[in-house]
């Protein structure tokens, strides 16, 4: 399909705008490798069900107009290369000057930075089909190993973003980054029930997978879920695995950003106490723009200003403010790191010890959608797969029903694991300096909250 215009052709058009006063072009050049694994239920072969590469490209446009000598008006979309350049433009103009605000003056300075190296693997960046296709054939491999007649399906997409942030005075930075996507779903029956579980992981680095654990944990939970019963309604101290963590803390600390005061929303000022007369596990946070292939590893924000690895919570009590412009003018709140994996420190007791209480303990294996509320803290779901372990070393499987909590109450008395773990998603995002941007985490893989309150389905 023939394009309308270029990178060039927009510069210019933003240049030559005399409504225009600061703008910000961020381009993403995009290059998968997708491929769908199936099996032949008739021969027991797997095989790719489809398998394509795919190249695109991606423009955003930012811009700000000086309306008066206090306001201002900004708006920022995705532009596309196949519709009319002026057309876009002056959609974007209008929306800009509808969309009022107090007037702020972007710095774009661009000091030098240590731009991390770390944010997109070099194998993948030289040559993604040979990659790509060297993680297939590592699955297909795996699936053979593995349990091959429950296997269900795969899939794996790999890619290769090459991203250039462009301002109007003419600074610039570009950011590499590699994802990959892995998908993976086995069923298993059992007194004629059939039931499937589905794993989905986001790396960035192929040698974070690890293909065994990934395998024998779907597998492990397709034979148990056919043996779920529903819950009875109860409260439980419950047992969270990292993909629920790195939810809920960046749920949490959407409170430490400075934006929320300036909007009069829930809002945390540096020196209170991130979680009140909190008597559990106290909570150490950081950001880390610099963390080895972390989703979210970048050098700079998306105003360019420079990232590095800031401490904002230590021992529970709060020592910055999450600031990005233009909240740092409106409040006269220091510029800080908004970008990069949010990195929690462990506790000290292991998942076994974490599990032997004198009651009942419900671990959560997968959630069916977890839904939060930023603004007040509170989270809600319906149990896809859980396990209540009880004192006598019984276990009981349970699906259905569901659970909520709000953390200013359960992290109160909450306790850490001594073992980390890391995760990556990029189809969520946040919003902290004027963008989205994908969540990424490291801290510890468990949590215990006590008595978290399940509903029964009956």
């Amino acid at each position: 399909m023939k394009t309308f215009w270029n990178l060039n052709d927009l510069k210019q058009a933003l240049k030559k705008s005399s409504e225009i006063s600061y703008w910000k072009i961020e381009t993403d050049t995009i290059h998968r490798y997708e491929t769908y694994l199936m099996k032949d239920f008739k021969t027991n072969e797997v095989f790719s069900d489809q398998k394509r590469e795919v190249i695109e490209k991606k423009i955003r446009v930012w811009i700000l107009i000086f309306l008066n000598e206090n306001q201002c008006g900004e708006f920022s979309s995705d532009w596309s290369l196949y519709k009319d350049l002026n057309s876009q433009l002056e959609n974007a103009i209008e929306i800009a000057k509808n969309a009022k605000k107090k007037k702020w003056i972007p710095e774009f300075n661009l000091q030098k930075s240590t731009n991390p190296p770390y944010s997109c693997d070099p194998d993948i960046k030289s040559n993604l089909t040979l990659n790509a296709s060297a993680i297939e054939n590592e699955i297909v491999k795996k699936i053979n190993e593995k349990n091959r007649e429950n296997f269900n399906s795969c899939e794996l997409f790999v890619s290769y973003h090459q991203k250039k942030f462009i301002f109007s005075n003419d600074k610039s930075f570009t950011h590499d980054q590699s994802r990959i996507y892995f998908d993976l779903a086995y069923s298993s029956q059992n007194n004629n029930k059939s039931d499937e579980f589905n794993l989905r992981r986001w790396f960035v680095h192929k040698d974070q997978i690890d293909l065994n654990s990934l395998f024998d944990h779907t597998i492990h939970c397709a034979q148990a879920i056919v043996k779920a019963t529903l819950p009875k309604a109860h409260s439980y101290p419950v047992l969270f695995d990292e993909e629920v963590l790195c939810t809920l803390f960046h749920d949490l600390i959407t409170h430490l950003q400075s934006s929320q005061k300036y909007d009069q929303l829930p809002f945390k000022e540096k020196g209170e106490f991130l979680i009140p007369e909190a008597k559990g596990d106290l909570i150490d946070l950081s950001i880390d723009p610099h963390d080895p292939f972390g989703a979210d590893t970048i050098g700079f924000s998306q105003q360019g200003y420079p990232q590095k690895p800031q401490i904002f919570v230590v021992k529970n009590q709060i020592k910055s403010n999450i600031t990005a412009e233009p909240y740092s003018q409106y409040l006269d709140h220091t510029l800080t790191t908004t970008r990069g994996t949010l990195t929690v420190s462990p506790g000290k007791k292991s998942k076994a010890e974490l599990l032997k209480q004198s009651t009942s303990v419900l671990e959560i294996f997968q959630l069916s959608g977890l839904f939060t509320d930023a603004a007040t803290g509170t989270f809600s779901s319906e149990i896809r797969l859980g396990c209540i372990h009880h004192p006598d070393g019984s276990k009981q499987w349970i699906k259905g029903g569901s659970i909520s909590g709000s953390l200013s109450e359960n992290l109160t008395r909450a306790e850490f694991s001594s073992e980390t773990a890391r995760f990556s998603e990029f189809t969520s995002e946040k919003h902290t300096d004027g963008g989205p941007s994908p969540l990424s985490y490291n801290g510890p893989r468990y949590i215990l909250f006590n008595e978290v309150p399940v509903a029964s389905s009956l």
